[in-house]
């Protein structure tokens, strides 16, 4: 395959099973479960990254509408990956919100740990508004305490929440 304006192709191989469970109704609200299983991705340099997750998505609003825009989900679970550099990470969302209208978690959280020596995060996506921003607690918070991020740049601007 040849490069288009001097970008070099994507030629990566994407293994792994997902599947989707409709396991019923939990107080009148439908609820799936979510298990991803053995994902591999393996880039054209050997770069390897893995992935399960197990995760339970409950429809809170909008499931009598035809309308998609209207829905509203909470999940929550385990996410493991291994990154390109071999660090193992864990993340378990408690809670998280999501609606469909809003491009950002409207609330929630998702503890961070790694198998290597940087200390846990925990990260909040705040009281519901469909906003950009969420807080980052780095390790107990007593060292670096609590900042803002703006969820638009992924995170790469940071600024000390205030008192």
């Amino acid at each position: 395959m040849a490069s288009i304006a001097g970008l070099k192709p994507w030629n990566t191989r994407i293994e792994g099973e997902n599947t989707i469970t409709n396991t019923g109704r939990v107080d009148g609200f439908l609820v799936f479960s979510i298990e991803l299983d053995k994902a591999k991705i393996t880039r054209t340099d050997g770069v390897v990254i893995t992935r399960n997750a197990s995760k339970t998505r409950i429809w809170v609003k909008g499931e009598e509408t035809p309308e998609r825009r209207d829905d509203v989900f909470v999940i929550s679970g385990t996410v493991k990956k291994v990154n390109r550099d071999g660090v193992q990470i864990t993340k378990t969302i408690t809670d998280l919100v999501r609606a469909r209208n809003c491009r950002w978690p409207l609330s929630g959280t998702v503890e961070i740990t790694t198998d290597n020596d940087r200390p846990d995060a925990l990260l909040d996506y705040g009281d519901g508004k469909c906003d950009h921003w969420a807080s980052v607690t780095i390790g107990d918070g007593d060292e670096s305490g609590t900042r803002i991020i703006d969820l638009r740049n992924k995170g790469k601007k940071w600024k000390k929440q205030d008192d």
